[in-house]
């Protein structure tokens, strides 16, 4: 199994994990209010343990890994955060009515929030799971992708203060 692979395999098995642990709260107690802050911290989990998985694999880590790993990890505690804030201020999640009390219905959600979770994380797990052949230098493309994520996050947490507000 090359690194790569067996980084993909630590991923998936994580979201998993991670997942069903919330499901099994959440069903037991016929509860919503985690489901959002289970899918934003997922992908802070990923970019750090598939970053650290890197780091250990080849004792280094380059430039552009650890600048979008924490980028990641600021959409996703930023993105769990407001999620679990709005749930807590609304207290109760509509798109669960009639789903919360059948556990295999309640499950397809989850099902679905581990995929979801796992495709849009795949380019930074990529990304780490090859560091040896991203030895490339920091470039200006890098310069700008980092502005443009970094103005993506501000609008979109912007916009959901703007929504937030409205509402």
């Amino acid at each position: 199994m090359t690194h790569l692979n067996a980084v993909l395999f630590v991923a998936a098995v994580i979201t998993i994990v991670y997942q069903f642990s919330f499901f099994i709260f959440a069903a037991y107690f016929k509860f919503d209010k985690l489901t959002d802050l289970a899918g934003g911290s997922n992908f802070v989990v990923l970019a750090l343990v598939s970053l650290l998985v890197s780091k250990y694999n080849d004792n280094t880590c380059q430039d552009r890994q650890v600048v979008i790993s924490t980028l990641v990890m600021l959409w996703g505690v930023r993105l769990s955060g407001f999620l679990f804030y709005r749930i807590l201020l609304f207290k109760k999640d509509r798109r669960f009515d009639g789903t919360r009390e059948n556990p295999c219905r309640f499950l397809g959600f989850w099902f679905l929030q581990m995929a979801w979770v796992y495709i849009v994380s795949l380019p930074v797990i990529v990304l780490n799971g090859i560091s040896k052949s991203c030895n490339a230098q920091y470039g200006y493309l890098d310069f700008i992708g980092t502005a443009l994520a970094i103005a993506g996050l501000s609008i979109e947490a912007w916009a959901d203060h703007v929504k937030l507000a409205f509402k």
